[in-house]
């Protein structure tokens, strides 16, 4: 986990206990993501932590904004998505709290964005390769890929904060 005076977000992964301290952390941890034996993060992992009263949207083809704007809400708040295979995801304002999963590969062709960093929330987790076109300039949200991040030029990690 980092932290940085750049940054006022992180995300925990561990197993057993974690402690927090006495600090005022503003931030919520459900439940760890349990790991036993050699097992690594992965896409069936993700997949398997959905909750039983999701209510599952159907994503094919291409998503752009309109795409994420319909679809039922769960009762946890989020709206869930999935693709059984290949999509390609336009430019796309995200409002709400959104978790997409896609069977197979990831194309964005545009830019990503959250409509509020404070309130929206959005998670991708793709069992294959997500695909970057070069013309994507702003990337909001988690996104996971079983396979490869494939970014192009230019270099996705001039807008990292600097560390050190």
């Amino acid at each position: 986990m980092a932290s940085n005076a750049n940054s006022s977000t992180a995300i925990a992964l561990y197993s057993g206990n974690l402690g927090l301290g006495g600090g005022d952390t503003p931030w919520k941890v459900d439940a760890p993501l349990a790991f036993s034996g050699n097992e690594s993060l992965d896409y069936a992992i993700f997949e398997g932590k959905i909750p039983s009263d999701a209510v599952t949207n159907a994503a094919s083809g291409t998503m752009g904004t309109g795409g994420f704007s319909g679809g039922s809400l769960s009762p946890d708040g989020y709206k869930w998505f999935a693709s059984p295979g290949d999509l390609t995801l336009t430019n796309a304002t995200i409002n709400g709290k959104v978790v997409l999963f896609v069977e197979g590969n990831l194309t964005i062709t545009g830019n990503v964005t959250l409509a509020s960093t404070a309130n929206d929330f959005l998670l991708i987790v793709v069992s294959g390769d997500i695909i970057v076109d070069p013309t994507v300039t702003s990337l909001q949200g988690i996104f996971f890929a079983d396979g490869g991040f494939t970014n192009h030029s230019p270099p996705w990690d001039q807008w990292l904060p600097s560390q050190g």
